[in-house]
């Protein structure tokens, strides 16, 4: 991103620079399409600068034109996430199984369409749903579960070896969670050996 920002703001401001040369034009019709424009594509960069200072590019991308280049979404999942962790950790305390079903209704009907123009396997209410899972997953120690480990390491690699037809939002959180549990459940077992 560092490599970026120098080119990106030098061809903003040349622009903007071209822009406002038109200001010293005799011709009314020319010095106001001049202001105009400098003051838009100003406009413009400051806005795309601050969504991109605030790690949400990738997720108003869709919306209008940012500097987002790639995995920026996960900063900006990041920041949402411990943003809402307060608010999400009381509704899980106070009404756990409400809060995981509608999240997982969210996460649902979120993955059956395209928010903001974005993959659904990076849309907010999909990371929302990993975050609950994770929430819930510590409560519960749910990868102490040996069943449950089985089930999700199983379910990953049939998902990862064979062709079966699922979404692909839902195969990366199958897939993630089968590997998070497994080599969870390895690592526990080579750290109580040694």
């Amino acid at each position: 991103l560092r490599d970026q920002v120098k080119p990106v703001l030098l061809g903003c401001i040349t622009t903007i620079g071209s822009f406002a040369g038109l200001l010293f034009i005799q011709t009314d019709l020319l010095r106001d399409f001049g202001l105009f424009a400098a003051f838009a594509i100003l406009g413009t960069t400051l806005v795309s600068l601050i969504w991109t200072i605030l790690g949400l590019d990738g997720y108003v991308n869709g919306c209008f034109q940012t500097w987002y280049i790639l995995g920026e979404w996960f900063l900006g999942a990041i920041i949402l996430l411990y943003l809402l962790y307060p608010v999400l950790i009381r509704l899980v305390n106070r009404y756990e199984l409400a809060t995981f079903s509608a999240v997982l209704l969210l996460f649902a009907f979120s993955s059956q369409i395209q928010m903001l123009n974005q993959n659904p396997f990076r849309n907010i209410t999909s990371c929302l749903f990993s975050f609950i899972v994770g929430i819930e997953t510590a409560r519960h120690k749910a990868y102490r579960k040996k069943s449950l480990v089985l089930v999700l390491v199983v379910s990953s690699l049939a998902l990862m070896f064979f062709d079966i037809d699922i979404t692909y939002n839902y195969r990366c959180h199958i897939v993630g969670f089968g590997l998070f549990f497994g080599l969870f459940y390895i690592g526990e077992k080579v750290m109580n050996n040694q």
